[in-house]
């Protein structure tokens, strides 16, 4: 298994992060993303940002990563109202708490054990909201 490593050059070698734009190409596919799933009207769609390791949280405060990650669940929340787009729900769980680092396998991904733990606060929320 690979070790879990994460330091400054994992935001540097990922291309999420090398051309950080709010409006840029990536909004404008998420965008036609948003768009297309509300063509599917017999269809609900949920949308969601998992959470995240705390170093990778610590660390995205520290260099503003975590303000564009930010503005990112913003902008689908903006895209949503805008369009009026009654069949996605979107949840930003980035800071879902009760997360360790052993659940994680890197700082943004979890684990086996971590998505279960994951799968079972995420089926509470759904059902509380429906």
């Amino acid at each position: 298994m690979k070790k879990y490593q994460f330091d400054e050059n994992s935001f540097k070698n990922h291309p999420w992060y090398k051309c950080l734009q709010s409006n840029g190409i990536k909004k404008q596919l998420l965008i036609k993303a948003l768009l297309n799933l509300q063509k599917m009207k017999n269809n609900k769609f949920i949308i969601y940002n998992a959470p995240v390791a705390s170093d990778f949280k610590k660390m995205s405060l520290d260099n503003g990563i975590w303000k564009f990650e930010q503005e990112y669940c913003f902008q689908i929340n903006k895209i949503i109202k805008q369009y009026n787009i009654k069949n996605i729900t979107f949840y930003n769980l980035t800071n879902m708490c009760g997360f360790k680092k052993n659940d994680f396998y890197d700082p943004q991904h979890l684990c086996e054990s971590g998505a279960v733990k994951f799968s079972k606060k995420i089926i509470s929320i759904f059902r509380l909201n429906n």
